[in-house]
């Protein structure tokens, strides 16, 4: 009985410790989800130490996998599966490798920063709601309109979606003075055809800027992000303010691959941002308009592709590549109306292209370079700016080819402080009000077949400038001067241009300037300063002595000596359109040289006499384009180191005809001769 006893007691003391052990978890659990919903985690439940939102560039980066593993944020709610049927998640393009993943949208709240961070799969802006439930974070105010009074950071790895499907315009809050959030990415950041603005809730509209300062809601891809910040087909307005690094608009400071394309970016403070490491992002088919500052701002980014974009209105430059940008291009773009440069490469941007632009009615140059080099501007067209393109600031090795500038209220194409080495072809420059090339304090530049015409003032003006070389470039029609020397400009060689009685025009008595023609055509003056031709071409140095205004004219003549040099001028004043009577003379140091002349401007197929010191000398025939070619021997030149030349039409016979003629006339007599000889030793006796 006692066993029994004692049994059925030990029974009875295991079930009360079984019971007791059971309600212990009971209340464990209990207290634990209470703890929960109260916003602390029963093991860990210190808060994230985050810095202020305007310094989060700076924040240590964190990934989803590793959020549990040290502090959690106060308040936590999570989705860890990968099914997401209670959450709506958009499934619109572009998508992105680094979308495909098993994690299950993750999001938590940290109060501290008032910040929603997303740190895992696909989020939308309805998955948020319906994660944390908190209209004072996130509010669906009417039909896909959000109202967003807190940040958002998307970490690594994980996508935050703004598009369409739930979103028709989100708001973030931007109200005056205390309230502006962000949107802040170092993971995928995917917008598409939405709306997205700051919003004033005092005013109840967007927030505009009481000045640059005035704090505004902003969107922005953090260095070292390994997403993208892809922006299509939306509308982004009024964001962005003068905070510092990555709060003016829409900034990117990585987010290779990233797309922009098909947007309106209007009434923001700098509205596409691209700092160091920013690289292969394409800007493409966007309007941006009336911003405060810079309509595209580049700073140390590289392969920018910026094309098919109208950029006009801005409170600064169209595009702006400030600092040690390289390969940036910026092709097929409308660019007016623009409060600076239309576009502007500053402080070391390189290897870049400007390429089929129009550009016009920008307050300052349509293009700017400034202490940049080695980019090329081809093709591209500018109109109605105050200068056309302006090359400064220690720039060299630009190329400037195939564009068109009109109507400059200054100079066309504008060269200053020390610009080197640039390569100015195949331009067509007209109607500037103050010149078509303007060259001050700059050297060693080449200007060649570029078309100059109808400027006012003058067609090329060099100002302390030395080196530069103008080659086959037709200046014309640029009154009063189409050339224009001052400040000591010297060594500056015309190459190949053709003169039409075109001023020349010194305002100094220090500067001059070489006209050279490698087909050793003659050059002639109005001051009768004579053309030195050599065997290889014909220089004519212009020094302003005894008038600082020459006339030039390049003639139809070229003169090819056998050796050393000659000095040739002209001595009629209508050579170029007389066709019955030209003069010019000839003088050289040596009795040996021979001279091959071609001389144009007479009538075609018309007998040319030609006169030496007085004398008739020969005639020649012209050609059907009106000219003729001879040599002046040293046979004929009999030792004389000067010779005057005379042409004009003649029937007199030349002497090579003569002797021709009188060759045929004794071989006849001869032949006859011998004939009669003959027939005399046939006759029989």
């Amino acid at each position: 009985m006692r066993g029994n006893f004692r049994g059925e007691v030990l029974h009875k003391n295991y079930l009360l410790s079984a019971f007791s052990i059971f309600l212990s978890i009971v209340f464990f659990f209990v207290v634990s989800a209470g703890q929960i919903a109260n916003g602390y985690n029963f093991f860990t439940h210190s808060s994230v130490n985050y810095s202020n939102i305007h310094h989060q560039i700076n924040q240590k980066h964190l990934l989803a996998e590793n959020i549990f593993n040290g502090d959690l944020a106060k308040r936590v709610s999570l989705f860890p599966s990968t099914d997401t049927s209670n959450a709506s998640v958009p499934s619109y393009p572009p998508a992105l490798p680094s979308m495909e993943t098993t994690q299950g949208p993750c999001v938590f709240y940290d109060l501290s920063s008032r910040t929603i961070n997303i740190c895992g799969g696909v989020v939308s802006l309805d998955t948020i709601n319906k994660i944390l439930r908190d209209p004072s974070l996130l509010n669906n105010t009417t039909d896909k309109i959000w109202f967003l009074s807190a940040n958002i950071s998307v970490l690594d790895g994980a996508t935050l979606t703004v598009g369409s499907n739930e979103t028709k315009w989100l708001k973030i809050n931007s109200t005056f003075p205390t309230d502006a959030y962000s949107i802040t990415s170092r993971g995928n950041l995917i917008i598409n055809d939405t709306k997205i603005s700051s919003w004033n809730t005092t005013r109840n509209q967007e927030a505009a800027l009481r000045d640059f300062n005035t704090p505004r809601g902003y969107i922005a891809l953090l260095p070292g992000a390994n997403g993208q910040l892809n922006i299509t087909n939306s509308n982004l307005t009024h964001l962005g303010f003068n905070g510092g690094q990555g709060t003016w608009g829409v900034s990117y400071y990585s987010g290779e691959g990233s797309i922009i394309e098909n947007n309106n970016l209007s009434s923001n403070f700098r509205p596409l941002y691209f700092g160091q490491n920013a690289s292969n992002i394409l800007v493409s088919g966007n309007t941006i308009n009336d911003n405060t500052q810079n309509g595209i701002t580049i700073y140390g980014s590289s392969n920018i592709n910026i094309s098919g974009n109208e950029i006009r209105d801005n409170g600064l430059q169209g595009i702006a590549c400030l600092f040690q940008c390289n390969t940036i291009a910026a092709k097929s773009n409308g660019i007016y109306n623009n409060a600076r440069d239309g576009i502007r490469f500053d402080k070391n941007t390189i290897n870049s292209l400007l390429q089929y632009n129009l550009i016009h009615d920008n307050n300052q140059s349509g293009i700017a370079v400034r202490n940049s080099s080695f980019n090329t501007v081809t093709s591209n067209t500018l109109n109605n700016n105050r200068v056309g393109i302006a090359i400064a600031q220690n720039s060299f090795e630009n190329l400037l080819i195939n564009n068109s500038v009109q109507n400059s209220s200054l100079y066309g194409i504008y060269f200053q402080s020390n610009s080197s080495s640039n390569k100015v072809e195949k331009n067509v420059l007209q109607n500037s009000q103050n010149g078509g090339i303007a060259v001050n304090d700059a050297k060693n530049n080449t200007f060649s077949k570029n078309t100059i015409s109808d400027n006012s003032d003058f067609g090329i003006r060099l100002r302390n400038a030395s080196g530069n070389v103008m080659t086959d470039n037709i200046v014309l029609d640029n009154p009063p001067y189409n050339f224009y020397f001052t400040s000591s400009s010297i060594f500056n060689t015309f190459k190949n241009t053709i003169f039409d009685n075109s001023s020349v025009r010194f305002f100094d008595n220090t500067s001059n300037a070489y006209i050279e023609n490698t087909d050793n055509m003659l050059t002639t003056n109005n001051k009768e300063i004579p053309t030195r031709v050599y065997t290889t071409n014909s220089t004519l140095l212009l020094i302003p002595t005894t008038s600082k205004n020459i006339l030039v004219d390049t003639l139809d003549m070229a003169v090819n000596p056998s050796k050393n040099h000659l000095n040739v001028s002209s001595l009629s004043k209508d050579f170029e359109i007389n066709t019955n009577y030209k003069k010019w003379i000839e003088s050289s140091t040596d009795p040996e040289i021979e001279s091959k002349y071609i001389v144009g401007g007479f009538k075609p197929n018309t007998q040319i006499a030609i006169e030496v010191n007085g004398t008739f000398w020969n005639a020649f025939t012209s050609n059907d384009t009106g000219h003729i070619t001879f040599l002046y021997d040293k046979g004929s030149r009999q030792n004389s180191l000067t010779a005057e030349f005379e042409a004009y039409p003649s029937n007199r016979a030349s002497i090579s005809a003569v002797v021709l003629l009188g060759v045929i006339v004794a071989i006849s007599a001869g032949f006859l001769l011998v004939r009669r000889s003959l027939k005399k030793i046939r006759v029989p006796k």
